[in-house]
């Protein structure tokens, strides 16, 4: 069963926040990246069938920054998307400068795979926004069946020391992550390798071991 946005709470959400990309454009309008290299990374996850998880999407080596916007792809076949929940790094920048936060938690489409205009924004802010990085979103995940779900970013926007960047501009750098569902049998076999490994390792320490306290002469000289 999907669990989508309602219809009218999708397009109310939708409006506001294209409305409010607009403003940002059109006050600061776009400037290329900085010297270093922001980066916005959705963590991968492994996982197994039924497991219900998180995905955070973070950025780092940021200085002030005050907005973001971004979509998310998946495979809809799967993995099922449940919620999106606002990061509180970026809560916690907002409050620490006395202002507060307008999140919304965008349009989750689970028969097209894709999550749209998920976006915050720092109002009343009287000192810098979030920096130098932290957890921006987590979206909460389902695993339905095995397979590989690539999470992709696009229609990525920051507002960093009041200038607008585009991921499009190339003006920072998307690392997208994926989740990784194994066959049943092959986690279990996974599991009964690593067990064998640290049975194997343990018996090899007690060999160090005893042959650190002489303790394989005491055997040979009792035998």
């Amino acid at each position: 069963m999907h669990r989508d946005n309602p219809p009218a709470a999708s397009r109310v959400v939708q409006t506001w926040a294209r409305l409010a990309m607009v403003v940002i454009f059109l006050c600061f309008g776009s400037t290329p990246a900085p010297a270093d290299a922001i980066t916005v990374t959705v963590e991968s996850a492994t996982v197994i069938v039924n497991d219900m998880f998180p995905v955070p999407i973070s950025v780092s080596d940021v200085t002030n920054l005050t907005s973001f916007q971004f979509d998310l792809a998946f495979n809809p076949t799967i993995v099922m998307a449940l919620a999106v929940n606002e990061g509180s790094d970026f809560v916690d920048a907002a409050t620490a400068s006395l202002g507060f936060t307008l999140f919304t938690p965008g349009v989750i489409d689970n028969t097209a795979g894709v999550i749209s205009l998920v976006a915050d924004f720092m109002v009343g802010l009287l000192g810098p926004g979030l920096a130098p990085g932290g957890v921006l979103a987590t979206i909460d995940f389902q695993a339905l069946m095995p397979g590989v779900s690539p999470l992709t970013v696009s229609n990525a926007f920051l507002t960093e020391n009041d200038q607008v960047l585009s991921a499009g501009n190339q003006d920072f750098v998307v690392q997208n992550g994926q989740v990784l569902v194994p066959e049943p049998s092959t986690m279990a076999l996974l599991c009964v390798g690593l067990a064998a490994l640290g049975t194997r390792y343990g018996v090899w320490r007690r060999l160090a071991l005893d042959r650190e306290c002489g303790c394989d002469a005491v055997r040979t000289e009792e035998s």
